[in-house]
């Protein structure tokens, strides 16, 4: 029932939009609706749905009607999201300043920006040691215990059965607590993503370039950063091997650079910050 129940709610939160100077026309299995832009008393481009104690608050950009009802865009489920928010950012500003609303195309940009060399020593790292978080730990036990199995428990070479089932459960251990376990350098100009992992992430964001940072804890996984861009991309970073202390320092490091924060998690506000960790 539960598992049903969640697939119909999200089959109705699920929407197809466009975006006109009229209004916001959605589309969904089993509803169809135009919202004129005289019934809209608030657009909020960033921030969480209540989730309703159903699901848990998931990263959305929210229409507050006049008649109280609210309007959801959940962002994981848009690959334009950038563009869409740019977009209904031109509306708010018409709304605001009470004016005639033109909207005008908006062009998408890569979310982080490819560099070829990056001095890290020159940057505060924040890592942790991922061989003791939990992540990391489940990981390399199932290696090991993957290989003892094989090797030494099962000296023949085994089926192909064997290796499927293998293979599978390692694919899974590896991308969904690889996904866990970002960690970042900070400096002056740049913020440099990587994953203990995965050598093949490597994001780097322009600070100048970053309109939010948002410290997130996510429904059953490891306490993330999440990066908003000034054209409103955003992208979640898990860091499992992070501890208090690195975030809170991460934290202040941040806001000291004049990076706008948004803590919805129980960290508290750092007094100083460290140099290095």
């Amino acid at each position: 029932a539960m598992a049903v129940g969640t697939i119909l709610h999200y089959i109705k939160i699920l929407k197809k939009v466009r975006i006109s100077n009229r209004g916001i026309k959605s589309q969904s299995l089993f509803k169809s609706e135009f919202i004129p832009w005289e019934s809209v008393k608030k657009i909020e481009l960033l921030g969480k749905t209540d989730g309703n104690g159903f699901v848990a608050p998931l990263e959305a950009t929210i229409l507050e009607l006049k008649d109280g009802q609210k309007f959801e865009l959940l962002a994981s489920f848009y690959k334009n999201i950038g563009a869409l928010r740019k977009s209904l950012e031109q509306v708010a500003e018409s709304l605001g300043n009470e004016s005639p609303i033109k909207i005008s195309s908006v062009t998408e940009r890569a979310i982080a920006a490819p560099v070829e060399y990056m001095d890290l020593n020159r940057m505060s790292k924040f890592s942790g040691n991922h061989f003791l978080s939990l992540n990391g730990a489940i990981i390399y036990g199932w290696v090991s215990f993957s290989v003892y199995s094989i090797f030494w428990q099962n000296p023949d070479f085994p089926s192909s059965l064997s290796l499927v089932i293998l293979t599978l459960l390692s694919g899974f251990f590896y991308g969904f607590l690889g996904y866990q376990l970002h960690y970042f350098y900070l400096g002056k100009d740049y913020l440099v993503v990587k994953n203990h992992v995965w050598p093949w992430v490597y994001d780097v964001y322009r600070i100048d370039e970053i309109r939010q940072v948002v410290f997130e804890m996510p429904y059953r996984r490891s306490l993330s950063m999440r990066v908003i861009t000034e054209d409103y991309q955003s992208r979640l970073y898990p860091a499992g091997s992070l501890r208090k202390n690195h975030w809170k320092t991460l934290l202040k490091q941040l806001q000291d650079l004049g990076i706008d924060i948004r803590n919805e998690t129980l960290l508290e506000q750092p007094i100083s910050s460290d140099s290095r960790i």
